[in-house]
């Protein structure tokens, strides 16, 4: 019983595997000193091999927000860094 237990541990651990390193990507662009702001564009070609809505969903479960530039560019922040544009 526990080597079956320990096999499908290792099984889903695997599975998830690439979302907790694509999580850990995503907080070190979000986390950056310098820029808190980034594109959406710039973070899918970083994050290359995700379907646009599925990176918008991984953002979101890392507590970013969207804005949109005043050029229609779609922006994402941390909601702690988000500032509310006039």
């Amino acid at each position: 019983m526990r080597n079956l237990f320990q096999l499908e541990r290792e099984k889903l651990e695997e599975q998830f595997k690439t979302e907790r390193r694509a999580d850990l990507a995503l907080s070190k662009f979000l986390n950056h000193v310098k820029f808190n702001r980034r594109s959406f564009e710039y973070l899918s070609e970083k994050m290359g091999g995700f379907e646009s809505d599925e990176l918008r969903r991984m953002l979101v479960r890392n507590g970013a927000v969207r804005s949109f530039g005043k050029d229609n560019v779609e922006w994402w922040e941390l909601l702690a860094e988000y500032k509310v544009e006039k």
